[in-house]
């Protein structure tokens, strides 16, 4: 085939890849994108390393986890041996992957992060079980209850519903807002 001949065959070809080329040089390039991709690269190979290796009979886990918001995606935490699973539930009560969940959170805003977000959730819980009393006090009085009365309790709803508090958890019967 004569250098002309190449060219005329291959032309349409060149074009687009010249075209390809010119557009690849315009876009921009995502790094942290590139970065989890390679981190995501590099922890699959140390897994599968491990895997392989596996029946020498260690245990691993391995945490990895972000301290930076801007970067955000999941913790890594693969844990090949069930007994590391059992051994989180009984000394941490959490399963392996919540603890990096936690300490992603820890990383990322620190101590105070971790405080808020107990804060939090301790509200939640609060607000959860008050609603949870109310609708079983509803539910005991089967009438439209307005709102449920820790002070004053026997005036304003056991003389008025026939509903009688008995076991109450606490010593001292208030809402679990207090």
């Amino acid at each position: 085939m004569s250098q002309q001949e190449k060219i005329d065959v291959t032309k349409d070809l060149m074009e687009d890849l010249e075209e390809h080329c010119n557009n690849k040089s315009l876009t921009s390039h995502n790094v942290p994108i590139s970065a989890f991709h390679d981190i995501r690269a590099m922890l699959d190979s140390v897994t599968q390393t491990v895997c392989r290796n596996s029946d020498f009979g260690h245990a691993l886990i391995l945490y990895l986890a972000r301290k930076s918001l801007r970067e955000d995606w999941m913790s890594y935490c693969p844990h090949y041996y069930d007994r590391v699973g059992d051994f989180f539930q009984l000394a941490l009560k959490e399963t392996p992957s919540n603890f990096a969940t936690c300490l992603k959170g820890y990383c990322t805003s620190g101590v105070t992060g971790v405080i808020s977000n107990y804060k939090k959730s301790f509200l939640q819980l609060k607000s959860k079980t008050s609603t949870l009393i109310l609708d079983k006090l509803r539910d005991a009085t089967q009438v439209p209850v307005s709102r449920m009365y820790y002070v004053n309790f026997d005036e304003n709803i056991t003389a008025q519903h026939g509903v009688v508090l008995e076991n109450w958890p606490l010593k001292k019967f208030a809402s679990p807002g207090t």
